[in-house]
């Protein structure tokens, strides 16, 4: 197998060889952390703006909540006013 490699590359032959490979498996194992590092963000950031969706939904569900059984009905009929 050396004599093969030996003569398509005769300078360095099957090490040549070896060392280009492990350069591209450097390249490509940074451009994967990189990539790792990028769906980690993305992540996060859909995470956070999910939240803010819902931290948006319940504090406007909140402004609308019904009254406790404690109110008398009044209040209840001037909500019910307020959104028609």
């Amino acid at each position: 197998m050396e004599a093969r490699f030996r003569m398509s590359d005769p300078v360095h032959g099957l090490a040549g060889i070896a060392e280009t490979l492990s350069k591209q498996l450097d390249n490509h194992t940074s451009e994967l952390a990189f990539v790792n590092k990028q769906i980690q963000f993305h992540r996060r950031h859909s995470v956070a703006r999910s939240d803010e969706a819902k931290g948006a939904s319940s504090s406007e569900l909140k402004a609308v909540q019904s009254p406790s059984l404690e109110e008398d009905g009044s209040s209840i009929l001037t909500d019910i006013e307020q959104f028609q």
